[in-house]
């Protein structure tokens, strides 16, 4: 048996990049600044701040050049802009604000402002109920160096004696599981019957990702189709956009594609391992055989960075758009106020 990898086939190209988003968090956090500060791998001058719910003010779009009735606050910390982190709620959606998702925002800051003067000034504003740098966690604390040779041997699936279980359930096409991480290989052989599609922007029906014009046959039609907020989101979407970070390949944009691009295929492997195709003659075999996968990329090569405002973003999509389990096989020792905030609601909505 091998583990599921990435084949190495021609990368769809993208018709549809969409422009990326800013997004703007006013908070204050409990924590001393310094420790605020000095937490290991902050990179940039981008920062998260969630408002506080006295201060009566939402994350919303705003830049040096768009002024606002906001623009006092966010010049005296030396922002450039703001963005809220996660698109607004579908209606009647009242977890979204119970939670206050609609407070969170991603601040950048200007040129020569560093997070820790950023942070202090929306902390001293009284105004945040936390204000904390936008983290870059790891896939692999070790570094990206390849897949655990243990894969092949599916030893996991004996331990837990998968087959017997197999014989009560192989899993539900009506459960959809979220794999926040590195993006997934759609088209692997082993992987592609499995991958979640959204009825309403698969286009040509065909329920499968096809990221050319809907004149060429494909999915793409610049429309949201479904009124979600995403424009031919088929499969997922890609949220990965971390310019101030080392990165190859496509790590600058959010956009509508979310494949794997190595090169460890971290989220390619983890999607496999949770829902592979079994009994196929193939690769291998997922535990959850019968589910299906979403893919949401939010970590990039080649060393496995996932930033804190895109996997956050990413959970809340998951929450919004029907998971009902999310995996994130990713982590660091730095506590995250804002994953606490997007994983209570998404815990509010039924996701595990």
């Amino acid at each position: 048996m091998t583990p599921v990898a990435h084949t190495g086939h021609p990368r769809p190209s993208r018709h549809a990049t969409l422009i990326r988003r800013l997004r703007v968090t006013p908070a204050a956090w409990a924590l001393p600044l310094s420790i605020i500060a000095l937490t290991p791998k902050a990179h940039g001058a981008e920062i998260l701040v969630k408002f506080s719910e006295a201060s009566g003010i939402t994350a919303q779009l705003w830049s040096v050049d768009s002024p606002s009735d906001l623009s006092a606050l966010h010049l005296a910390a030396g922002a450039r802009t703001s963005i809220p982190l996660a698109r607004q709620a579908p209606q009647g959606d009242d977890t979204f604000r119970a939670h206050g998702l609609d407070r969170i925002s991603l601040i950048r800051t200007a040129d020569g402002v560093s997070q820790a003067d950023a942070v202090r000034a929306y902390v001293q504003s009284g105004l945040v109920e936390y204000a904390v740098p936008n983290h870059a966690y790891r896939t692999s604390l070790a570094g990206m160096t390849g897949t655990d040779s243990l894969e092949a041997q599916q030893w996991g699936l004996a331990k837990i004696r998968a087959r017997t279980g197999w014989a009560v359930e192989r899993g539900s096409r009506d459960v959809i599981v979220a794999i926040v991480d590195t993006g997934v290989d759609y088209l692997h052989p082993d992987l592609a019957a499995n991958v979640w599609v959204n009825a309403a922007e698969d286009l040509n029906g065909n329920r499968r990702f096809d990221p050319w014009p809907v004149s060429d046959g494909g999915d793409l039609n610049g429309v949201d189709d479904d009124g979600n907020g995403f424009v031919d989101d088929v499969i997922g979407w890609d949220f990965a956009d971390a310019p101030e970070l080392p990165g190859t390949g496509d790590w600058l944009n959010r956009d509508n594609d979310p494949m794997d691009e190595g090169p460890s295929s971290h989220g390619t492997h983890v999607a496999g391992i949770a829902c592979a195709v079994a009994d196929n003659g193939i690769g291998v075999a997922g535990v959850a055989p019968g589910c299906r996968v979403m893919a949401l990329r939010a970590g990039f090569g080649p060393l496995g960075y996932l930033q804190e405002d895109d996997v956050s973003s990413a959970i809340v999509y998951a929450a919004q758009n029907g998971a009902s389990v999310i995996n994130m096989s990713w982590g660091d020792v730095v506590v995250s106020p804002v994953i606490k905030d997007v994983l209570a609601y998404a815990h509010a909505r039924g996701c595990v």
